[in-house]
């Protein structure tokens, strides 16, 4: 798995910025709606995530798009535990309170009750 971030404060490129600008200026449909411009959106979508893929020889459908860092790290730890839920008897998920609240959030709201021992340290 390969995580992108920049500690939520990542400085733009000016010309990514103009086009990031000009994205959300002519495409702001809701990629998932039926309507010519929502498709339009849904295209570019799909084809900044081939473009990504390819840069990062995966496959499309292991490119996720997110709204930002707590998605994305529940996608993360929901991933790795289903991944390796068959593997051993004891599943624990350690959780860091040094790290992003939404981690060790995450944790506890996912995997409390279950088959996983959840460690904050």
């Amino acid at each position: 798995m390969i995580y992108l971030d920049y500690v939520s404060t990542t400085p733009l490129d000016k010309e990514v910025n103009q086009m990031y600008q000009s994205l959300l200026n002519d495409y702001f449909a809701n990629a998932d709606s039926l309507y010519s411009l929502g498709l339009q959106t849904s295209s570019l979508m799909e084809k900044s995530r081939s473009l990504i893929a390819d840069m990062l020889d995966v496959k499309p459908t292991e490119i996720f798009f997110t709204s930002g860092a707590s998605e994305s790290n529940n996608i993360a730890i929901k991933g790795c535990a289903f991944q390796y839920q068959n593997r051993g008897k004891h599943k624990c998920i350690q959780c860091l309170y040094s790290v992003k609240r939404c981690f060790w959030i995450s944790g506890r709201f996912y995997f409390c009750g279950s088959k996983w021992t959840v460690k904050f340290r």
